[in-house]
Formats: C-alpha cells, sequence, structure tokens
C-alpha cells in the first residue's frame, strides 16, 4: 500500500514535469498519483479529492493513515490545478505582443502569513528586490533558479502560496530592467601610447646638368664641318 509519503514525492515528480508531459509521467507511476492526476480538470476544486479518492479507492479508507492522505490529497489536488494554470498563462504569455507590453512579472503572495523567508530564497536564486517587491524580466533565469520545480510559473514551493503578477514596459524599464550587464564605460578609453620613430632621410639629389644654348649650337656647326670635310676627303681619294 503506498504511503502519503510516497504520494507526495511522485506529486513532486509530476510537478517537475510539468503539465505537457503529466500523461507520459504518470504512467510510471501508482494507480493513486494516476487517479489524482485525472482529477486536474477546470472547475475541480482540491476539497473534492478527498471524498473522490475514497469513492475510488474504498479500501484506503480503513488505514490509520486516511486522515493525513485526505489532508495530502487536498494539498496536492491543489497545486498540481495551479501548476496546470499558470502553465496555460504562461504560454499565452509568450505571445510576441503581449511580451513587449508586459516583459516582466512581479512575485505576489497569496496567503497569509506569508511564507518565511521566501525572499532570501530569491535573492540566493539570483534576483533582485526592489524595496519589498521582487521583480525580473519574464526571460530571466532566476524563476527556474527560484522554483523547488524548475519551472518559470507557479507553484514556486509546496504550499502554492506564492504566484506572479505581470509587469508593463514601463515599469520595468523605470526598475532598470533593461540595463545591460556591461554599462557603457563615462568616457571614451585613452588611445594607446605613440611610439618614437627614426626620421626617414631624404636621398641626394644631384642638380641636372645643362648646356647653355651657345655650346649647344656651336656643337651643331663643328659637326657640319667633319661631315664636308670627309666627303671631300672621299671625292679626292676617286
Amino acid at each position: 500500500m503506498i504511503t502519503p509519503k510516497k504520494i507526495k514525492a511522485e506529486v513532486i515528480r509530476c510537478l517537475r514535469a510539468g503539465p505537457p508531459r503529466w500523461s507520459a509521467t504518470t504512467e510510471k507511476l501508482s494507480p493513486e498519483v494516476r487517479w489524482l492526476v485525472a482529477q486536474i480538470t477546470p472547475g475541480s476544486h482540491g476539497r473534492d479529492a478527498p471524498v473522490g479518492f475514497r469513492a475510488a479507492f474504498p479500501e484506503r479508507a480503513a488505514e490509520p493513515d486516511w486522515p493525513e492522505l485526505g489532508a495530502l490529497l487536498k494539498e496536492a489536488h491543489e497545486v498540481l490545478l495551479s501548476q496546470h494554470y499558470a502553465h496555460a498563462r504562461w504560454e499565452q504569455g509568450k505571445d510576441r505582443d503581449l511580451m513587449e507590453a508586459y516583459p516582466a512579472q512581479e512575485i505576489i503572495v497569496m496567503t497569509e502569513p506569508e511564507p518565511e523567508g521566501w525572499r532570501e530564497r530569491w535573492i540566493a536564486a539570483g534576483g533582485k528586490c526592489f524595496g519589498t517587491r521582487c521583480v525580473a524580466l519574464k526571460k530571466d533565469p532566476v524563476w527556474r533558479a527560484f522554483s523547488d520545480y524548475n519551472k518559470p510559473y507557479s507553484p514556486y514551493e509546496w504550499s502554492g502560496s506564492l504566484s506572479e503578477e505581470d509587469v508593463d514596459e514601463n515599469e520595468a524599464r523605470s526598475l532598470g530592467l533593461f540595463q545591460k550587464e556591461i554599462a557603457p564605460p563615462d568616457q571614451p578609453p585613452p588611445l594607446p601610447p605613440v611610439l618614437p620613430t627614426r626620421p626617414i632621410a631624404s636621398p641626394k639629389l644631384e642638380p641636372a646638368k645643362t648646356r647653355s644654348p651657345g655650346a649647344a649650337k656651336g656643337g651643331g656647326c663643328l659637326s657640319v664641318i667633319a661631315g664636308i670635310l670627309i666627303v671631300a676627303a672621299l671625292a679626292f681619294l676617286l
């Protein structure tokens, strides 16, 4: 016979799997927990779980642990139903327009008194508090780190005392949630030092030698005279 402790452990396994995988997960669970998961339907209530369970498993009503089991079934039904609805809201909230309009969410306490130490758990998971408010972008991994079931939506713990509420873009910006992880520097970085360089020596240019107009003319006359003498010498020999 399955004990209340074993039932709670199996329900927690379902919570970690999440609603989309409940049907596959429950195949490996006890008949009692499979029955309980089957009761998670819109409009159902945790107070009905013990009555239905007693009808489905009448032999358990005679067991000494029935009072403990009945209370556990009520709690388990409520926490599973809470995750069922929260998952549906989370899927709907992934719409692009909704993500732009409500990019963040805030933890809200659903019961009194509130759970002890939950803000310390939030900070330990990597979250930030703004006064008494705990807010983060929906895509921030802090939500899964804060959850006992590794889910970015409620319930975050067994009691189901904590849930979430949307935060619009203007408020998220006013809280500084869109600041980059590495802030730009106030001043540009200094330029690297200029290394000294040796001056490049320019080559020495020799002045071009030019001839005077007279010299150029004189050279031309001499060439003509030499040509005449050669022709005369050839004529004499012939």
